[in-house]
């Protein structure tokens, strides 16, 4: 017979290879060490790490991300989650790593910048 032996754990494994690089991409895209810490302390060898955002703007996230949270949790989720897939189903084993997650990152950013100045504003 012409069929290959190994035919059957290659069609067994190969999804749950996939489904765990999917997972594993996931997980890594939403690690806030990543943007903020520059992946310490988690770092991956061979791929020089650096920080896509300072790490002061750490609590600014925070607030944007609660202040959208609370004010448009779907533009919020679509904003966030259609980048994510992407980025999970492709990978990020580039020196930009999840780029399509700035204008995420920057826009929740700016919102908690706001959101602060708004309160140190009406506490004044």
């Amino acid at each position: 017979s012409m069929v290959n032996p190994n035919l059957g754990r290659y069609l067994e494994n190969k999804p749950l290879y996939m489904f765990h690089k999917f997972e594993q991409n996931l997980l890594r895209n939403i690690d806030l060490n990543l943007y903020f810490f520059g992946g310490h302390p988690r770092e991956r060898s061979g791929i020089k790490e650096f920080e896509k955002f300072s790490f002061l703007f750490l609590p600014f996230f925070i607030s944007g991300l609660l202040k959208m949270l609370k004010s448009s949790p779907c533009q919020l989720a679509i904003s966030f989650i259609i980048p994510l897939l992407g980025l999970s189903f492709i990978g990020e084993d580039n020196l930009a790593d999840p780029f399509s997650l700035f204008p995420f990152f920057s826009v929740t950013i700016a919102v908690g910048m706001l959101n602060v100045m708004k309160k140190i504003k009406n506490a004044i």
